[in-house]
């Protein structure tokens, strides 16, 4: 795989996500005891980003979707992205003071 190219993956965490993610990718897809990068072994579906950002979307108006998502990068380690997908705050104003006018 070339250096950047992302592979996706999705990590069903109920069944109904499961039977969802299923019908949205091919059946040779879902890879069992796969290795991460944090040593943990877990079933995975692989997925392209376009799977992915519906899921995501879809995750708001479907309250029974509940799922991990992962990638790697090239030949790297499969590691958990879900710092990729939070809502970033807005930054609070700050309001800078005058200084007081000395008389």
């Amino acid at each position: 795989m070339a250096e950047g190219h992302y592979v996706w993956f999705i990590e069903p965490l109920n069944s109904y996500t499961n039977e969802v993610i299923s019908r949205m990718t091919d059946a040779e897809d879902f890879l069992r005891g796969i290795l991460c990068g944090d040593g943990k072994s877990r079933n995975f579906w692989r997925c392209s980003f376009e799977v992915v950002s519906c899921l995501r979307k879809s995750r708001g108006t479907d309250h029974n979707l509940d799922f991990n998502v992962f990638n790697k990068c090239g030949d790297g380690k499969i590691r958990d992205c879900i710092r990729w997908f939070k809502r970033k705050r807005p930054k609070m104003a700050v309001l800078k003071q005058k200084p007081k006018a000395t008389a």
